[in-house]
């Protein structure tokens, strides 16, 4: 994932500087696959590959992509076992 301007997401006038992410492939998604994510739980969509792009694609349209990256960020801190790269990553997220 590209590195996201945190000013973009909040400003208007750098709405332009926002990073549309790309679209999943639908090569590698069934209909079946894909009806599921209306009624599995939201940690089941991030853990399908192709679920979380789709869904960062939707946060992104709805102009609330921060809260996939909020997830992501606190999912990293927690998988950091040294004290001061969990300091740096919690300072980041703050």
């Amino acid at each position: 994932t590209p590195k996201h301007d945190m000013n973009a997401m909040f400003d208007p006038a750098q709405k332009q500087k926002r990073v549309s992410p790309k679209m999943p492939s639908h090569d590698r998604v069934d209909y079946i696959r894909a009806a599921s994510w209306a009624t599995i739980s939201l940690s089941a969509i991030l853990a399908d590959k192709e679920g979380k792009q789709l869904f960062r694609c939707f946060l992104f349209k709805c102009f609330t992509e921060e809260n996939i990256n909020f997830i992501e960020a606190t999912d990293k801190m927690r998988g950091t076992r040294q004290k001061d790269a969990k300091k740096m990553l919690s300072v980041e997220i703050y």
